[in-house]
């Protein structure tokens, strides 16, 4: 039996034995396609790949410049697309895509964000995708959220902004993906998400942080006034 998972447009296929158990990793879905024996992954938020496995998060559209905000070249692409230039600077903390076919990696975020109006150009790889624009790139991290203690919440927040109160889908990458911009962020009572720029300061034995992700049950996400707190 085969599975599928889609990458954007295109469909990457391999060998596996059906949806028992799940061959989908990090809270993906296994889906059986229809008028075959084939199944297929459907990835959760932030993850990529044939089986969901590659950290992948998209981060905006920036400003480039040519001192380049991305400093590592690759060759331009007639195939690129988000994945491929990734898959590329896997060695890089950030993969950038612009002007349709050019990739660009660095280990350090761009800073001056501008509307995904500008982000405008398709990627020849992948066509529902936008490849950046003229001296705009769209940017991705390659790198999951670090893991950095189970803290003590209190009221006021120790990580102010709260983007849902509680989320069925709720998992630490899905909370990262909506703290971009903070340095940090939080899951806490399953289904909250929390973002913040300063590290809370009390620390707590992981034990405490137990209440499984909706997610993905396999993951934490905090407990009643405990936050699990990740770096952007």
């Amino acid at each position: 039996m085969f599975v599928h998972v889609i990458v954007a447009s295109c469909i990457v296929t391999c060998v596996l034995a059906g949806c028992t158990p799940n061959p989908c990793l990090n809270g993906g879905t296994c889906v059986d396609v229809p008028s075959s024996e084939d199944v297929r992954c459907i990835c959760a938020p932030g993850w990529d790949g044939p089986v969901c496995s590659t950290h992948f998060r998209y981060l905006g559209c920036y400003m480039n410049q040519m001192q380049r905000v991305l400093p590592v070249r690759y060759p331009d692409s007639t195939s690129n697309s988000p994945l491929e230039c990734a898959s590329r600077c896997r060695s890089y903390r950030f993969a950038g895509v612009e002007n349709s076919n050019e990739c660009f990696c660095g280990n350090v975020q761009p800073v001056v964000s501008k509307p995904e109006s500008e982000c405008n150009a398709v990627c020849p790889g992948e066509s529902t995708k936008k490849c950046g624009g003229v001296w705009r790139v769209s940017v991705y991290s390659n790198r999951a959220p670090m893991y950095r203690g189970c803290y003590v919440d209190t009221i006021p927040r120790v990580l102010p902004t709260q983007k849902t109160p509680n989320s069925p889908t709720n998992t630490p990458l899905e909370c990262a993906s909506r703290c971009i911009g903070f340095a940090f962020s939080g899951v806490e009572a399953s289904g909250e998400c929390f973002c913040g720029t300063v590290l809370p300061t009390v620390l707590k034995p992981d034990s405490e942080c137990n209440y499984a992700c909706p997610g993905n049950s396999a993951l934490k996400c905090g407990g009643w006034l405990r936050i699990s707190v990740y770096s952007n």
